[in-house]
């Protein structure tokens, strides 16, 4: 167990334990958990640290995919076109 929880300045320990997370099965659902969750240690191959940049990357692409949309949807679709109407002579 303390491959997975020390002291996170332990590089041998950090190898050991994300060599054994790369050969798991559930790799990619433990970093899911881990990410979700705030845990501290080994989690899906990751240290804490590294899911901590993660976590802001993904909340930075967030929020301009937010801001993206919001300019996009104040002018419009600009995939609709307005058809114009026919006067009448």
């Amino acid at each position: 167990m303390d491959t997975f929880f020390f002291d996170e300045h332990g590089l041998k320990q950090i190898k050991l334990a994300k060599a054994i997370c790369a050969a798991c099965p559930v790799q990619e659902e433990c970093l899911d958990f881990a990410v979700r969750n705030l845990e501290i240690g080994i989690w899906g191959g990751t240290t804490t640290k590294e899911r901590k940049k993660m976590r802001a990357n993904h909340l930075k692409e967030t929020r301009i995919h937010k801001g993206l949309k919001r300019i996009t949807e104040s002018f419009g679709n600009p995939q609709k076109t307005a058809t114009p109407k026919k006067t009448s002579t």
